[in-house]
């Protein structure tokens, strides 16, 4: 059997696991607003404009390098989503060294990092089930196609999983804190 070597497939892994780690670490707590016309004030969650990015990634790689290095990159975005869960968890178990800015600190770090394990759980539930449905339809269209109107098939497909995706998340997040009793407005 003979080992192909790919140019590229580092650099679009380490892109994938960067884009992942961002969306739930640092798109997560955020929530935003903007103005669009004809529809007015709308507000979303940050992370939400990172998932589009990352099934865009998952695309190129089951395009590109094939199914099973699609699944390898997936596992190294759970492992690293795995090991931020972990770290943070034992960054805020450490006992802050003393003095008020270190107090200060500890309490938003507890703020922001305090359900990282949360989000990260659900998020790699969420995103397992759209990640691995995503390149499944992708592969099968591939096939089915056999080539024919494929390139406008990775444009629509990402933004429909990630939407999903969301929904799932969302819907895991409500099941775990309730829903919002109030407005942080």
């Amino acid at each position: 059997m003979t080992h192909r070597n790919y140019r590229y497939y580092d650099f679009i892994v380490a892109a994938f696991v960067t884009v992942l780690l961002c969306s739930n670490l640092i798109g997560a707590g955020k929530a935003a607003e903007v103005d669009l016309p004809l529809v007015g004030h709308v507000v979303f969650g940050a992370g939400i404009l990172f998932f589009p990015i990352s099934y865009f990634f998952g695309d190129i790689l089951t395009e590109v390098y094939g199914y099973a290095h699609d699944r390898r990159a997936v596992w190294c975005g759970f492992g690293a989503l795995l090991f931020a869960a972990i770290m943070s968890s034992v960054v805020i178990a450490l006992t802050p060294a003393p003095g008020a800015y270190n107090t200060a600190l500890q309490s938003g770090l507890e703020v922001v990092f305090g359900n990282t394990w949360r989000i990260i759980a659900g998020s790699m539930l969420a995103f397992w089930a759209g990640s691995f449905v995503n390149s499944y339809v992708l592969a099968k269209l591939k096939y089915g196609l056999k080539g024919a109107i494929y390139g406008c098939v990775p444009l629509g497909l990402p933004p429909l999983v990630s939407w999903l995706t969301r929904v799932c998340f969302m819907s895991l997040l409500f099941m775990a804190f309730g829903l919002p009793s109030k407005s942080y407005r």
